[in-house]
């Protein structure tokens, strides 16, 4: 989603360029009423005459180069700035010039602070009336001390004074509500059209192109943008009306990229683009058309083409406008604007893919830790089981059968486990998400299908009653003690394992010890030491951290202990 910063940017600096016009035109006959003024009172300037007319002159062809400037295709921002220091510079020296203190020419000041309202805003006008301030101030203390003879008129000093700070007060107080205003506006308004809602990379490219060919009327639009883990880029051509996708010779798209990147360049058509078009391995127009560039160059000689970067993280790309409609230098502003949303949809849809594929990865690990701790368990439990079936069947015959039942009785569980498992991984099979009851019998339960299956001694400790836990943190729960348990069976030579389950306003508690010889290397290890020095089940060591939880290892000659937290705040009754 495009935020409205870009519409604000793209207001404000149309509006800039389109004052520096203004001003510029309205700097022309300024210019030369001011000479014409002086020329015509005998009495004035009544010191440096020559060098005040030469000044005159001067600024008047200042004025005159500075206009035809502002109408080039690029005009430079820095000549808005020249442009009003040599304003205000004028106008102090004509003012010193003329009377001084008494000069009617003090005036032109109010030109400088609304020049300076329109092209900076509020900031530009209260910067310009501060320095029309001190610039009387210092102006009236060296014609004082300059010209003999000098009356200070306080009444006249002060008039103008509060004619300044009024009029640049106004000017600023307007000016910031306009900018705020024009801020809010833009932040309350999204862009509800465009392609700036696309998700998919090829769509959103092609929407672009056939959106800056509608907005600036253009008959042919190229949108040039290098793809990740491509041999060549791709290009996005409107022509007429029509879209199409081509592929750019990685040559070609060099000399695409070869224009400068950090503002709007206007080339020509014709040779210009041919010399772009062209690739190392052909002539410049071969005969076979598949052996052309597929992008346009047959435009018309008196064509012209605008050229922005679209600048973005993940890729390079340019952007080239034929003959767009309106004025040079709003079109070059907007197409800049334009590039940078562009560049920010790319960085956008390449993030969510970024985001999509961890995604993706961290459920297949999610998988392949269910399957570990739960169906691969069960396996080699029924494995060892069949295993001591084959001894006991020499033996004790009998036996056999009950004991094939409790296998049975594995694999319907386990079958339930796996249906579980399924649904959670269909798309829109939810499980419902106010909790589950965690009872003393079905951890009982779990505990007597453990030790049947591992020949091993299973408790379950937790408090009376009932613990009320979330869906995830309830299977996390059942597949943290059923691996606990096969790795000390199946590692630790252990005969007993206790699981002791309390639960705070925090979290889940759970303690789970075994008497066995514990790990090669003893010691107590959070779970950052022991992944660093990898000891202790990673696979519950994992199912932890995605819970948030926290894990410690005690590994002594006595045997193992694990202490987890899961942090879960307690849940309502139902």
């Amino acid at each position: 989603m495009v935020s409205g910063v870009y519409t604000l940017e793209l207001s404000q600096r149309l509006a800039a360029s389109r004052s520096d016009r203004i001003i510029g035109l309205a700097r022309l006959p300024l210019a030369f009423v001011i000479l014409l003024a002086v020329w015509l009172d005998p009495t004035q300037p009544t010191r440096v005459p020559t060098l005040t007319y030469t000044l005159l002159l001067g600024y008047a062809a200042f004025a005159i180069t500075v206009a035809i400037l502002l109408f080039r295709p690029s005009p430079r921002p820095m000549l808005a700035v020249v442009a009003h220091l040599a304003d205000l510079g004028v106008f102090t020296f004509l003012v010193y010039t003329t009377e001084g203190p008494t000069s009617p020419f003090f005036l032109l000041f109010t030109f400088s602070i609304v020049s300076a309202a329109f092209r900076w805003r509020w900031r530009g006008a209260l910067w310009t009336s501060l320095a029309v301030l001190v610039l009387q101030v210092l102006s009236t203390v060296v014609f004082m001390q300059f010209v003999p003879d000098t009356i200070f008129e306080t009444d006249r000093f002060l008039i103008r004074s509060a004619h300044v700070i009024v009029t640049g007060g106004m000017l600023v107080y307007f000016a910031y509500h306009q900018e705020r205003i024009a801020e809010q506006a833009s932040r309350l308004r999204p862009m509800s059209v465009g392609p700036w809602y696309e998700k998919e990379r090829n769509d959103f490219l092609t929407k672009c192109a056939a959106y800056l060919g509608e907005t600036f009327e253009s008959p042919q639009v190229v949108l040039a943008m290098d793809e990740p883990e491509e041999p060549s880029a791709g290009a996005h051509i409107w022509n007429a009306g029509k879209m199409r996708v081509e592929r750019v010779a990685p040559d070609v798209f060099m000399r695409l990229m070869s224009q400068p990147a950090d503002a709007p360049v206007w080339i020509n058509a014709g040779a210009d683009w041919d010399e772009l078009m062209r690739t190392t391995e052909m002539l410049p127009c071969p005969a076979d058309p598949s052996k052309r560039s597929p992008l346009p160059n047959q435009f018309s000689g008196d064509a012209q083409i605008l050229s922005v970067s679209v600048p973005s993280k993940y890729s390079e790309g340019r952007l080239y406008i034929t003959n767009p409609k309106g004025r040079w230098w709003d079109i070059a502003v907007i197409a800049e604007l334009l590039a940078r949303q562009i560049g920010e949809g790319l960085d956008r849809i390449e993030t969510a893919a970024v985001q999509s594929r961890a995604n993706h990865a961290e459920e297949r690990l999610s998988l392949a830790r269910d399957l570990h701790d739960g169906t691969l368990q069960t396996l080699s439990g029924t494995a060892l089981q069949l295993e001591n079936l084959a001894r006991l069947a020499e033996s004790n015959p009998a036996a056999v059968t009950s004991r094939i039942r409790i296998l049975q009785d594995w694999l319907v569980g386990e079958q339930r486990e796996l249906r579980r498992l399924i649904r959670k991984l269909r798309p829109g099979q939810l499980e419902p998400t106010d909790g589950v009851q965690v009872r003393k019998a079905w951890m009982h339960e779990l505990a007597e299908g453990l030790q049947n299956q591992w020949n091993i001694k299973v408790a379950v400790k937790m408090p009376s009653g009932e613990l009320r836990v979330s869906q995830d943190v309830d299977y996390h729960l059942n597949q943290i003690i059923r691996e606990a348990a096969a790795n000390s069976a199946r590692h630790g030579g252990v005969t007993k394992v206790d699981v002791t389950i309390g639960q705070t306003d925090e979290g889940l508690n759970v303690t789970i010890t075994d008497d066995g010889s514990g790990l090669s290397t003893h010691g107590v290890f959070d779970s950052h030491e022991s992944a660093r020095l990898n000891i202790g089940p990673r696979s519950l060591r994992e199912r932890v951290a995605v819970l948030g939880g926290a894990l410690v290892i005690d590994s002594s000659a006595r045997g193992l202990r694990l202490n987890i937290h899961l942090p879960m705040p307690p849940l309502e009754a139902a």
